[in-house]
């Protein structure tokens, strides 16, 4: 089991985290916590990819928790909190510049590579994924270190960049014919 990774300090303190109930703010933190698995998950899977019977499983999988972590199943509920609530609401408390200058420019930079081509091939996914694998862990990190809130906001959106990337690049990659053998 995974050592719980404690929520930011500055992110605990700021008035629109303290604003969610105690079940939000599990789920948040419980979101964070499986979000910080799946690094984990496609660094086991590179180390195996020489099954290619485990390719498609593996797509499966990270395709499932991509979009658990992207989506709410009940927004109505006081239970959850949803991305579009961190991002929007919460980011009108805090400053955009702020936020930009808490990103590296190298950070910057990766957040805004495309997308695997169409018609990519399963080495050529495999590329794409890893790269973006070391982006959620900067990300991820830059997180947990943040001091500051908008560090944490920024963040915490470049983190759901990712996922999306991710989400999408597993999707569109059910239409790559050099994918499917």
């Amino acid at each position: 089991m995974t050592q719980q990774i404690v929520l930011p300090s500055a992110l605990q303190e700021a008035a629109a985290f303290r604003a969610l109930s105690p079940a939000q703010k599990n789920h948040f933190d419980t979101r964070m916590a499986y979000i910080a698995e799946i690094p984990r998950a496609i660094k086991d899977w590179v180390a195996r990819t020489e099954i290619p019977t485990e390719f498609w499983p593996f797509v499966d999988e990270l395709a499932l928790d991509l979009s658990v972590n992207l989506c709410v199943i009940d927004a109505s509920t006081d239970k959850t909190v949803s991305s579009w609530l961190v991002h929007s609401t919460w980011a009108s408390d805090a400053s955009a510049a702020k936020m930009h200058n808490a990103v590296t420019p190298m950070l910057r930079k990766s957040l805004g590579r495309g997308l695997p081509d169409l018609s990519c091939n399963r080495s050529d996914f495999r590329s794409w994924l890893v790269d973006m694998n070391e982006v959620l862990e900067i990300s991820l990190r830059s997180f947990y270190a943040a001091t500051t809130f908008e560090d944490a906001l920024a963040h915490h959106i470049a983190i759901d960049i990712v996922l999306g990337k991710m989400l999408v690049a597993t999707e569109q990659l059910r239409l790559s014919s050099a994918a499917s053998n």
